[in-house]
């Protein structure tokens, strides 16, 4: 799939540490914690969205990245960039830096 002027605006926006990975046959936003947890970004690739994405989703990958990996979190209905930016900032903060979710 080729990368929709949404993703270029949403890249862009987010900066780096973000980047896009097909994640079940699905170009997403994706930043990896480094810690065994990792963070994707569903539906922002799509240009007829009115939503910013479909849903951003925080994965326990320490088992794995595959089948093995399970969903900690889920946020649904991030309507615009700035929201994204805070959602996406407050799970990082929650599962990059909080201890009680590196065990």
């Amino acid at each position: 799939m080729e990368i929709t002027e949404n993703m270029k605006m949403a890249l862009d926006y987010l900066g780096e540490p973000y980047e896009v990975q097909t994640i079940d046959l699905e170009d997403c936003l994706y930043r990896n914690l480094h810690n065994g947890y990792d963070v994707e970004v569903s539906g922002i690739n799509d240009p007829q969205k009115a939503n910013a994405c479909n849903y951003v989703q925080v994965w326990d990958i320490r088992d794995g990245a595959n089948y093995t990996a399970r969903t900690v979190e889920i946020v649904r209905d991030v309507k615009t960039l700035p929201e994204l930016k805070t959602v996406l900032d407050q799970l990082c903060e929650k599962y990059g830096n909080d201890q009680q979710y590196m065990n």
